[in-house]
Parts: structure tokens; C-alpha cells; sequence
């Protein structure tokens, strides 16, 4: 989840130090605490609580289980679990973070249009070959679609839009309307469980209910045989016993 930090409101981690001065390598595991002023760089594996005045990088092999991570800029290349309170924050393509994000500047790597645009180059040159079977308008007609596209630069202003629609999703996620909607489908969700429960178990107790009245039937009908039998004796007359 994401939320835009209220700019009116100093951040409470200041004097950002934009360059890495010290490395957590690649193959080292760690628990503990980062603090200071500085910028960390993490390759490896690291546990615990992290405050720095300064930035904050978490390489493409770096992953950081942080209940509350804080810091100027954290840029995120590998993996992120937790929190994060931040000036900047940006993530790159191959960057996953699951935690609240708190930040008055957000970024995503623009990758995804870099590759398309060598998707379509390839695609491009395929019907120049001719290795697309396609009819000659039709062929022109796409051509000039992706030249147009390509030239124009629409994808980078694509992405633009689609990671301002992400940011605002985000932003929604965690508005205080939806954390109270959320909290209500928990609510519910737990009575409907609880409700589950209980007519598991009432079934249950239904079930036992029926075996005991049948075995009692059973039984009914086995005195009322021997009574029938016993009359029978005495009287030599057939009787025939209605409970």
C-alpha cells in the first residue's frame, strides 16, 4: 500500500546522504540493526530494523525483512518485506515490495516500453522481410501504426499514465475509507467462519440425535415384540401392541 506523505509535515529523517558508503555483500546473512547517517547498500540477506539519514539500496540479490524501514531514499532492486517511510522511494523492474510505503516522491524503473519498443522493432522488421504473411494494405497499415508509435514516443507517455493510475490505486488502498471497509469484511468474514463453525457442530450433534432415536426405536420395537409373545403364551391369542 501505498500513501503520499502530507508535505505540510517535516519528515522526520533529514540531511539525505545520496551515495553508498557502506555494502552488506551478496552471500552474507545478517540480523541486527542499521542506523546513522550514510548510504547502506545490501546485497546479501538482512533481518531487523533499519533508520538511516541517508539512502538506503537493496541490490538485485539483497533481501530485507524490516518491520519499519526509514530513510531519506530507498531504491529497491531485490526483495523488501516491510514498512517504509521514505522521502523517495523507487523500485525498480526487478524490485518486490510487500509492505505500506509512506513517501512524498514515488518512481518506478520505466522498463517495460524500452522492451516493448524492441518488441515491436522485431515485429517491424519481420513484415519488411516479409516473414509475415499479411495483405499489402493491411501491411502498410500496421507498419505506419508501429513507425507512428515508435517515433511519437507514446510508450514512454503510456507508462507515465499507467504508473500515475498505479500510484492513485495505491493511494486508495490505503485511504481510511478502505482500511475501515477492510476491517469490516475481517469482521464479517470471522462471524461467517464462526457461523460455519457452529452448524458444523450442530450437524454434528443432529446426527448423534438421529442415531440415538433410531436405537431407541429398535429397541421399542423389541419389547413390543416380547410383550406380543408373552401374551401369546398366557392367552393363546395373537395380540398386536400399537405405541
Amino acid at each position: 500500500m501505498f500513501r503520499k506523505r502530507d508535505e505540510s509535515t517535516p519528515p522526520s529523517i533529514s540531511t539525505p546522504v545520496e551515495r553508498v558508503t557502506s555494502v552488506l555483500g551478496p552471500g552474507i546473512a545478517w540480523k541486527g540493526v542499521i542506523s546513522g547517517s550514510g548510504g547502506v547498500r545490501i546485497e546479501g540477506a538482512f533481518e531487523g530494523d533499519i533508520s538511516l539519514r541517508g539512502m538506503l539500496v537493496v541490490g538485485e540479490t539483497g533481501r530485507v525483512t524490516c518491520e519499519a524501514l526509514q530513510a531519506n531514499v530507498v531504491i529497491v532492486a531485490g526483495a523488501l518485506r516491510g514498512d517504509i517511510t521514505a522521502e523517495k522511494v523507487e523500485i525498480r523492474s526487478t524490485g518486490r515490495v510487500w509492505g505500506n510505503v509512506v513517501t512524498t516522491a514515488f518512481a518506478t524503473e520505466e522498463l517495460g516500453h524500452p522492451t516493448l519498443r524492441s518488441v515491436l522493432k522485431k515485429i517491424d522488421h519481420a513484415m519488411e522481410k516479409g516473414k509475415l504473411k499479411l495483405k499489402s494494405s493491411r501491411l502498410r497499415k500496421s507498419r505506419g501504426e508501429i513507425n507512428a508509435i515508435l517515433n511519437k514516443n507514446v510508450l514512454a507517455s503510456l507508462h507515465r499514465e499507467c504508473t500515475r493510475a498505479f500510484s492513485l490505486s495505491q493511494q486508495l488502498i490505503s485511504s481510511e475509507e478502505t482500511q475501515v471497509a477492510q476491517s469490516k469484511i475481517k469482521q464479517l468474514q470471522g462471524r461467517f467462519k464462526e457461523l460455519r463453525r457452529r452448524k458444523k457442530a450442530f450437524a454434528v450433534k443432529l446426527d448423534a440425535l438421529e442415531r440415538e432415536h433410531d436405537q431407541l426405536l429398535k429397541k421399542v420395537e423389541e419389547q413390543k415384540g416380547t410383550l406380543e409373545k408373552l401374551v401369546y403364551e398366557a392367552l393363546e391369542k395373537r395380540v398386536n401392541l400399537d405405541f
